[in-house]
């Protein structure tokens, strides 16, 4: 008698910008799944907030909170914590979220910890929840 194996788990990377930035959301993009295959991981599942502010409505966190819940994900990959909030103290709050919704480990870049300043026109600092389909 066969047994299948489950399929593994792909792991999610989340990555947020504000103001909207595209090329570093590409880059760093990659660089996520570059990570994920150095660690031996599966491409990962992306969700993206780029031009949401830590403080507004982030759909895209929300639903990779859903995700971890119902055990689509078990392991995340970030490229600093600064993604879920400039603020250290509400990226652990973040950390602790995912953690009790069931992320087992959130594996940050090596060399990308620390939030890059990275300027941008005002003009792309739309908040999450006006920007046209949402």
């Amino acid at each position: 008698m066969r047994t299948t194996r489950p399929r593994p788990r792909p792991p999610a990377a989340y990555l947020r910008y504000y103001p909207q930035n595209p090329s570093a959301a590409n880059r760093d993009r990659i660089a996520l799944r570059s990570f994920a295959a150095r660690l031996g991981l599966p491409t990962p599942v992306l969700y993206l907030d780029n031009g949401c502010p830590a403080t507004g409505l982030r759909p895209e966190l929300e639903r990779l909170i859903t995700a971890v819940m119902k055990g689509n994900h078990r392991l995340l990959v970030v490229p600093g914590l600064w993604v879920f909030s400039p603020e250290d103290d509400q990226a652990r709050l973040t950390v602790r979220m995912l953690s009790a919704a069931g992320c087992l480990r959130i594996f940050e870049l090596p060399d990308r910890a620390r939030r890059p300043v990275v300027p941008g026109p005002a003009s792309l600092r739309i908040p999450c929840q006006k920007r046209p389909g949402l």
